[in-house]
């Protein structure tokens, strides 16, 4: 576990505590109601690749999550496309469309 957290936040120049373990950084498009589930959505998909997922499907835990909160597979490409790196973009993608052909 790393000693210091980074948060995404609209509020990124505010000050923080000292010794509170935490970082904040702008966030890749202004958060919103609208949008803030999806942008957690596709950071945990490229986190997937990178951290170990200690759960014995987590596909079924991705998948009761967008049905939990409606999320929409072709809006969260359009947002991965549109803010997220080319190969991120891409392993969402082909995370999202497993399995249908």
């Amino acid at each position: 576990m790393t000693a210091k957290k980074t948060i995404v936040t609209n509020q990124y120049r505010k000050a923080l505590p000292k010794n509170v373990g935490l970082s904040a950084e702008k966030p890749k498009a202004k958060v919103n109601e609208q949008n803030y589930r999806y942008f957690q959505l596709a950071d945990i998909l490229c986190g997937m690749k990178k951290y170990f997922i200690d759960s014995q499907d987590p596909r079924a835990v991705i998948n009761n999550y967008m049905n939990q909160f409606c999320i929409d597979p072709l809006r969260l490409i359009a947002y991965a496309r549109k803010y997220y790196t080319q190969n991120e973009s891409e392993y969402i993608t082909a995370y999202l469309t497993e399995g249908l052909i």
